[in-house]
């Protein structure tokens, strides 16, 4: 019995991590043969909904003729391909957004906030509207990416700093009678220590601080410069914080007030009013329709969540599965004319043996093929994540 309910107290921590939910696992079609052609307008300004979930797989659901009101965009690599076409795209005037609930990562968010600093250079006019109260730091150091930042009369920032919330059992193991009997290679090795300890380790906080401040000073950085403020006015803001829509506007974090119907016509009037917004999900979706079948191939095989031994059925788990990886890894040495793959990883690691499979069947792959293999870490690459990447010839991180 309690060897049960240790397994369901693991099994939910494992679930919902100490920094992150995990995603399930995905090999990431980069075109679908399926998707209906759709005509894009001459001119037009991409709309952007963050409030839908931007997976780093692709899924099932996706429906190109739903994206934007399903509450799935495409997978994050094809997001971020879909807005480095439109900064040199001259048919996209610019870009409007709406800021409300979002499941974005840290990483996730400075590779969106890269892109739209691009975009912004290339002379494009980008909007963001931020309707929601409870939006955080994380949040508002992606708007500050944008030209402009809206908000209603009534809204408020909290934007009070960064966190870590790590969740700790032994107390209540205790009281059911559950020891586990756990091991960690050394005492920078902290997961299982929720399990072992009441308080975290002064090895774990040492460490985890250690990350907070370096996160906390690159966005308090990124913030001052995106907003042509400094960082002492960016720390003192986020010091005084939460702070009303007037203030932030007085102090320059707000460019407008007003409420969401004002915004979208201000919005549609400001870019000329040539249409309804293109919903971003589409125009990636499509722009990654139009491709050159003569052009060389390369492969996106993304691995996303906690890796594990056996063949994973998709949609019932955050598992990395190596038997599934196994597979698409022989489907993609069948692609014609392959010159190389880019693998993206998102994953806090797990079984060390399944991680050492994927590996060296990657390693084989790049063998026979004969090419090169480039990694991407997401918001997470840790333990067996990185283990992984060991195949690559190169890894590239935010």
């Amino acid at each position: 019995m309690f060897k049960n309910i240790f397994y369901g107290i693991w099994g939910i921590f494992a679930f919902f991590g100490i920094f992150v939910v995990f995603i399930i696992l995905s090999i990431v079609n980069v075109v679908k043969d399926d998707m209906k052609p759709v005509a894009l307008p001459k001119e037009m300004v991409l709309g952007i909904d963050f409030s839908n979930n931007i997976p780093e797989h692709y899924s099932n659901e996706i429906d190109l003729d739903n994206l934007g009101k399903s509450g799935i965009y495409p997978p994050f690599t094809s997001f971020i391909s879909g807005l480095k076409n439109a900064k040199n795209d001259a048919s996209v005037k610019g870009i409007f957004a709406i800021l409300e609930d979002n499941s974005l990562g840290i990483a996730q968010v400075e590779e969106i906030r890269n892109e739209i600093e691009e975009i912004k250079a290339s002379g494009k006019k980008t909007v963001i509207f931020i309707p929601s109260m409870g939006l955080g730091l994380k949040d508002y150091y992606l708007a500050s990416s944008f030209d402009e930042i809206w908000m209603p009369p009534n809204g408020m920032l909290p934007i009070v700093g960064v966190s870590a919330q790590v969740p700790f059992f032994k107390g209540v193991l205790e009281k059911i009678g559950v020891e586990p009997v756990v091991f960690a290679k050394h005492e920078y090795k902290g997961m299982m220590s929720s399990f072992t300890e009441k308080n975290m380790p002064l090895k774990i906080k040492e460490n985890t601080e250690d990350m907070l401040k370096g996160m906390y000073n690159e966005i308090v950085a990124n913030i001052a410069k995106s907003r042509n403020l400094t960082e002492k006015e960016v720390n003192d803001l986020i010091n005084e914080a939460p702070i009303l829509a007037l203030k932030a506007k007085e102090k320059g974090l707000v460019d407008k007030t007003l409420y969401r119907s004002d915004a979208v016509f201000l919005a549609k009037k400001m870019f000329g009013n040539i249409g309804d917004f293109v919903d971003v999900g589409i125009y990636s979706e499509v722009v990654a329709s139009n491709f050159d079948e003569k052009l060389p191939n390369i492969a996106v095989l993304t691995l996303s969540g906690e890796i594990q031994n056996g063949k994973v059925m998709e949609g019932f788990s955050p598992i990395i599965g190596d038997r599934n990886v196994y597979e698409e890894i022989q489907r993609i040495k069948e692609i014609e004319n392959l010159k190389a793959v880019v693998l993206r990883i998102d994953s806090p690691g797990g079984s060390y043996d399944a991680a050492d499979n994927i590996r060296h069947e990657l390693s084989v792959l790049k063998q026979e093929k004969n090419i090169p293999i480039i990694a991407s870490f997401g918001n997470v690459s840790a333990s067996g994540g990185y283990f992984i990447a060991m195949a690559a010839d190169k890894i590239v991180s935010d």
